[in-house]
């Protein structure tokens, strides 16, 4: 190995690189030798000396004293350089969103840093059969929150201004949220990365609206959940619903998503391309009337955006895409979500949403709750 690689920061590379839940921003090193080092604080070392997936586990205070006593200065700039000397590389590869006030002070001391375009760890990619099974935890624990708000909306009932009441208050799209989230914490969900959406009617035609304010019937109500489980995984799920009468195109609509989105499960296998998955999904809404453009006033309407994405450490993980412009064919244990919707400015959307693991033959569906639309 001619180069090295480092990361500064907290957050699901350095997580992947060392297994070491943190709080703080530390150091993580693989030198030219691909030995492998961390650096942390006198609060952390021991538990990274017990826990860190690490070759190498170095105290902050032990260099800190070494620099002083050579007259260096103490600033992480210098105690990175300090394990960075110990194996001088040609170039030292950083992510891309490597801090760039700490780039610049390296850079200052003579190294040459590389930040990274694109993945930082390649291999986030292809998941490991452990790490599929987290996945798949957290899509189940994402379906007993579903569960929970699903029995609300049975229990729900219609008032005469078409507007939903449970338990004598008017129902929300918070109140919902804050159902499915209680239920997550429940099973130790470390975040709900700032879900669920819960958006009914002409909300739901802008796909990432977070929902607010009360709910009506006979009108679709999307909802997309996506927490942290306590394994640091994530979960992506979701569903469409409609509390009372649906209309001709409510069933007509949902049927054609839901029909597309089988497709898509079943285009699925290894070696097949993200685009291919798209294209085929996308050809089936078009067949059955649902074009994509704009309205009027410039405002997007049918299937405007990729069929799914990869899920890992991330919601959104470093791995393939499910769009247009993944021409690489997916490899088996990718994880992907396949979520294709249709949205209309004054109706609202539809969106239906699995996680599945890619196999050689086609897919491992880590999502098991029905597709249903009408809640009586």
């Amino acid at each position: 190995m001619e180069n090295a690689k480092l990361i500064y920061g907290c957050d699901t590379n350095s997580f992947y690189a060392t297994g070491l839940e943190m709080h703080d921003p530390y150091v993580w090193y693989q030198d030219t030798k691909g030995q492998t080092h961390i650096i942390l604080s006198a609060l952390e070392v021991e538990r990274g000396r017990k826990n860190a997936h690490v070759n190498h586990v170095h105290a902050s205070g032990d260099i800190c004293q070494e620099l002083k006593d050579a007259g260096t200065p103490q600033t992480m700039a210098t105690i990175i350089a300090w394990l960075v000397d110990q194996n001088r590389p040609q170039t030292v590869e950083v992510p891309g969103d490597f801090p760039a006030l700490m780039m610049k002070e390296l850079s200052a001391l003579g190294y040459h840093i590389k930040p990274m375009v694109g993945p930082f760890f390649a291999q986030r990619a292809i998941k490991t059969s452990e790490e599929i099974e987290k996945i798949r935890y957290c899509q189940q624990i994402n379906e007993e929150a579903f569960r929970a708000a699903f029995e609300v909306f049975r229990k729900a009932k219609i008032n005469k201004d078409a507007t939903l009441k449970y338990k004598g208050e008017l129902l929300t799209a918070e109140f919902i949220q804050g159902t499915m989230n209680s239920v997550l914490a429940g099973y130790g969900a470390v975040s709900f990365n700032g879900g669920p959406i819960v958006s009914c009617g002409a909300q739901g035609a802008d796909p990432h609206e977070r929902g607010h304010g009360v709910l009506t019937a006979h009108e679709f109500i999307i909802i997309d959940c996506f927490p942290m489980g306590g394994n640091f995984y994530n979960g992506d799920l979701t569903r469409t619903i409609l509390k009372g009468t649906p209309t001709d195109w409510h069933l007509e609509t949902y049927e054609a998503v839901k029909k597309a989105q089988q497709l898509g499960l079943d285009t699925i296998k290894a070696g097949v391309t993200g685009q291919a998955v798209h294209d085929a999904v996308d050809q089936s809404l078009i067949a059955d009337g649902y074009t994509t453009g704009e309205d009027e006033n410039g405002v997007p309407y049918g299937f405007f955006h990729g069929t799914g994405h990869a899920v890992g450490l991330d919601v959104h993980d470093d791995g393939p895409g499910i769009s247009p412009r993944n021409t690489n064919p997916l490899e088996k244990n990718m994880v992907v979500t396949v979520e294709p919707g249709v949205y209309y400015p004054e109706k609202g959307g539809v969106r239906i949403e699995d996680i599945v693991a890619v196999t050689k033959n086609g897919i491992d569906n880590l999502t098991t709750l029905p597709k249903e639309l009408v809640i009586k």
